[in-house]
């Protein structure tokens, strides 16, 4: 990989640029449709190939969700969600489920890691939470055939986690999801609590670069490598490329959090037009955003109200 220096050095020679430094986020992005890229994750794996026989990419559609009132709301963080929750409503109504699932429709979240059963299907991804709302990147989703009420669940639970839901616990200890238009409500299995273990998200190791796949779920792959966004890490500075504008500043993690600043903001000339993508990626990086590193290269990074996800350059 080329050093931080010169990647920084070759950007500042274009004579096309404007160079801007940037104290706050700005713009925004409204619609998206999810990441259609399917991705191993470990602590599904045994969930997803029980009896399925198959996986398919998600389906794409869904946009991001407006922020809902639910009601009084204890403190939520990415410990407080660990473990197996059941499903008691899909918008209001009590879930039905195959007979060969007894214990029902539920959600999972294992470290960085979420696993869901629609009560038919089963699907699984990396999460990150920032503030109140709870940031995907889907992988594996199984293939069973199913009908009526139970389709009608899983078509529910793939666009609420796919729209950055909403989330919030009650003081009864109760979660309600919110987003893409539905509501979901869940209760703690306390028995299956103590089997889970705890979050870990990995430190991103310094001389380290992602392809980013997705910019608030929405697919930003191209096969013209000119259009593709990169994200690296040197010791002490990061760099995004996009079509259009190269951004870089300083940065270092603590626990979930990349601790960033001194962004800065290099447009060029070029043939498409990426402003939508360049705010949003400015707007995550300009707000210290949440991390969360999946076991086989993924990554999410949440904050600003956007999110962006990707894979490292040597995965794919």
């Amino acid at each position: 990989m080329h050093s931080m220096a010169a990647e920084y050095s070759q950007s500042a020679s274009m004579s096309s640029m404007a160079r801007i430094r940037l104290n706050t986020a700005d713009g925004g992005l409204s619609a998206v449709s999810p990441l259609a890229r399917v991705a191993g994750f470990a602590t599904a794996s045994a969930m997803l190939l029980a009896g399925c026989g198959g996986a398919r990419t998600l389906p794409q559609s869904t946009q991001i969700s407006e922020s809902a009132q639910i009601g009084q709301a204890a403190a939520i963080n990415i410990d407080t969600l660990q473990g197996r929750w059941r499903i008691t409503t899909f918008d209001g109504v009590t879930p039905e489920n195959t007979g060969d699932k007894p214990r029902g429709p539920s959600i999972s979240f294992i470290g960085a890691t979420y696993s869901a059963d629609s009560g038919c299907n089963a699907l699984s991804g990396l999460a990150a939470l920032n503030g109140t709302r709870l940031y995907t990147m889907p992988g594996l989703q199984t293939e069973i055939g199913c009908q009526g009420p139970l389709l009608k669940q899983e078509a529910t639970l793939v666009a609420l986690l796919h729209a950055a839901p909403q989330i919030a616990i009650d003081q009864q200890g109760e979660i309600t999801m919110t987003g893409g238009g539905h509501e979901v409500r869940l209760q703690r299995d306390a028995g299956a609590a103590s089997r889970v273990a705890k979050p870990a998200t990995a430190p991103i190791k310094p001389d380290t670069q992602f392809q980013i796949d997705a910019v608030d779920g929405a697919s930003v792959r191209s096969s013209d490598k000119s259009e593709s966004l990169s994200l690296a890490f040197g010791r002490a500075n990061w760099l995004v490329q996009t079509a259009c504008a190269t951004l870089t500043g300083k940065w270092s993690q603590q626990g979930t959090t990349l601790e960033t600043s001194q962004i800065v903001l290099e447009r060029r000339r070029c043939k498409i037009d990426d402003e939508h993508i360049r705010q949003a990626v400015n707007s995550v990086f300009a707000s210290s955003p949440t991390v969360a590193s999946g076991p086989n290269g993924e990554i999410i990074l949440a904050g600003g109200g956007h999110w962006v996800s990707g894979f490292r350059a040597d995965k794919n």
